[in-house]
């Protein structure tokens, strides 16, 4: 039995039999499916020899008269997809760098029948010292990064408990403590406080701030906390780069977007 037909009958039986009498001449799951098959290996990117990485984070954009129809059954559906997506890509050996996750909406400007399916791959970033929602920046601020369309871009990150002893800093004095304002890393709408004078960011498990993305070193880069901040690349594999610039120690200025693999942060100074 082939895949779509197993994402057919699986889905049939989550919605109790009404698939068929309910999904007649519009769209229908099953073209999803396919659809985010089809998706994951038009855009699947080799990183090397051992590693393709495809999207993990869908998006999909029905008209609004299919969407009213499919709302029913949409979680069960989200999941239906997810699961495929997971299945292909195990049976293709490709990497997901994190979860993945799909959504559903209406968009009025699409027809009866025609969706579209916007995706990503988004790297999973966590943070020993939590995560806060990114404050609006003060106009004139710096763009935030855009995803090239094979880049990995964060996915919402996890707060972790019981944070490591905080290092002492030799020479920088923390601005933000200085000023009671905290210096920060921001990405995808959230924001990672840079609470220790030396903050590591990597792939490893002892990472302050860790980037889940095979683009990235276990022992990638690290920031120290001063006036000015300085970033110092960690002999990493693939390189740090500030502003588009690879780089091995340079100070970090407001609005600097700092990426580490395919993942970029924007840096916050206050």
């Amino acid at each position: 039995m082939g895949l779509l037909q197993k994402f057919e009958d699986s889905l049939d039986r989550v919605v109790n039999g009404a698939f068929a009498k309910a999904f007649k001449a519009e769209v229908q799951p099953v073209e999803l499916a396919a659809a985010l098959q089809r998706d994951v290996h038009d855009r699947a990117s080799v990183l090397d020899r051992d590693r393709t990485v495809i999207p993990n984070v869908f998006h999909v954009e029905l008209s609004d008269h299919d969407y009213k129809r499919l709302a029913v059954f949409k979680d069960a559906l989200a999941a239906e997809l997810a699961t495929l997506v997971t299945t292909y890509a195990g049976e293709q050996h490709y990497t997901l760098l994190g979860e993945v996750r799909v959504t559903l909406s209406g968009d009025d400007d699409l027809e009866t029948g025609i969706f579209r399916v916007r995706s990503e791959a988004k790297a999973e970033v966590t943070s020993r010292a939590g995560v806060v929602e990114a404050a609006e920046p003060a106009p004139p601020a710096t763009p935030a990064p855009v995803a090239a369309p094979s880049s990995a871009a964060p996915v919402e990150p996890k707060a972790i408990s019981n944070p490591k002893e905080q290092p002492t800093a030799q020479s920088h004095e923390p601005s933000g403590r200085q000023s009671g304002r905290q210096p920060r890393l921001e990405v995808g709408g959230q924001a990672y406080p840079l609470v220790r004078a030396i903050t590591l960011m990597g792939r490893g498990t002892d990472a302050d701030i860790r980037v889940e993305d095979p683009g990235v070193s276990r022992k990638h880069c690290e920031i120290v906390v001063g006036n000015p901040a300085i970033i110092r690349d960690l002999k990493s594999t693939n390189g740090t780069f500030v502003d588009g610039i690879r780089i091995d120690e340079c100070t970090l200025t407001e609005g600097a977007i700092v990426k580490l693999g395919g993942t970029a942060f924007t840096f916050r100074s206050s």
